[in-house]
Parts: structure tokens; C-alpha cells; sequence
């Protein structure tokens, strides 16, 4: 017996931040790469971007409006240098939020959908008792 799922968007009371490196984040990793592996291949920012970080942060009213992120820069600043390099002795000493936003972008997102998939009910066949007739 197969199912057919059905597939629902809700929206939800969130908003999304994504966080997109820039280039003194790719230089920081190749650099870093260099002094592991001088004949590696370096990143690319191709590579960085097809992948960015995601945060579930509380609706967002005004998208010009993101002071109330701050608090969260050096949090986020430390979770994507040990995305890379868990080693923090290898992290730039400097991770001050006018740094974060020289390495990264945060893109905000207000419409966030939350995708759900459920089986719907379905008759099942009653059992057929011992004469071969359904009960």
C-alpha cells in the first residue's frame, strides 16, 4: 500500500538571518589552509556561498532594523571560524562586531515558512472473518 503525502506551508511568527562570508573571511581560511596544506586547493567563494548559515532569530518588524542582532555578532563570529578550524588558537585575536561586519553579511528574511508533510487518512479494508465475508 502506498501513501500520498500532503505537503502544507504555515507561516511562522520568526524571521531568518543568513550569514554571508565576504572576502576577508575566505582570505582568513586560505590563509589558514596554506599553512596546513601549502599544495591544497584553495576555497573559493563560490564554494562558501553555495552553503550559508541560517539563524531562527524572532520576527523582524523593519528589515532596515537590525540593532537588536549585535549581541549576537561574536556568537555567530565564533560559530563560523570553528565551522572551519575548531583550533581557536588559529582565530584572529580581534572579533569585535565592526570586524564581523567586515567579514560577513547578514541577510535578514521576514516571511518564513514552516513545511510539513502528513499522511492523510485513509478507508482501510474491514477483515474478512472465517466464511470469507467481511465484518
Amino acid at each position: 500500500m502506498s501513501y500520498v503525502l500532503e505537503l502544507r506551508l504555515r507561516p511562522i511568527q520568526d524571521s531568518v538571518i543568513v550569514v554571508r562570508p565576504k572576502q576577508p573571511f575566505l582570505d582568513w581560511i586560505n590563509q589558514q589552509m596554506r599553512r596546513d596544506d601549502p599544495a591544497g586547493s584553495p576555497v573559493t567563494m563560490d564554494y562558501l556561498l553555495e552553503d550559508c548559515t541560517a539563524v531562527l532569530v524572532p520576527e523582524i518588524e523593519r528589515l532596515d532594523d537590525l540593532e537588536y542582532l549585535e549581541p549576537l555578532k561574536p556568537l555567530l563570529f565564533e560559530e563560523e571560524l570553528a565551522l572551519w578550524y575548531t583550533n581557536k588558537d588559529c582565530w584572529p585575536a580581534v572579533r569585535t562586531n565592526e570586524v564581523f561586519d567586515a567579514w560577513f553579511d547578514l541577510e535578514p528574511h521576514s516571511l518564513v515558512y514552516l513545511a510539513s508533510a502528513s499522511v492523510p487518512p485513509t478507508r482501510r479494508p474491514r477483515k474478512k472473518g472465517k466464511s470469507g465475508q467481511r465484518r
